[in-house]
């Protein structure tokens, strides 16, 4: 930790905590900024979730990344 920055960069990937909706509306101890990985958020299909002005929002997963 660096001037309170955890560098990442040299992991090869970061699992994030898994929820589903009822879970992560029961997460004690929130802040704006936290990111969640949600099994049924998007309708039923996973997202991931930022929470953020007093709630979670969902940043859809949508396509396979490509570098075209």
């Amino acid at each position: 930790l660096t001037n309170g920055v955890a560098d990442i960069s040299t992991v090869q990937s970061l699992q994030l905590p898994t929820y589903t909706v009822a879970t992560a509306a029961n997460i004690a101890n929130v802040a704006n900024g936290q990111i969640i990985y949600v099994t049924d958020g998007d309708g039923g299909s996973p997202s991931l979730a930022v929470y953020s002005v007093d709630n979670w929002k969902k940043v859809l997963l949508s396509g396979n990344i490509s570098s075209v």
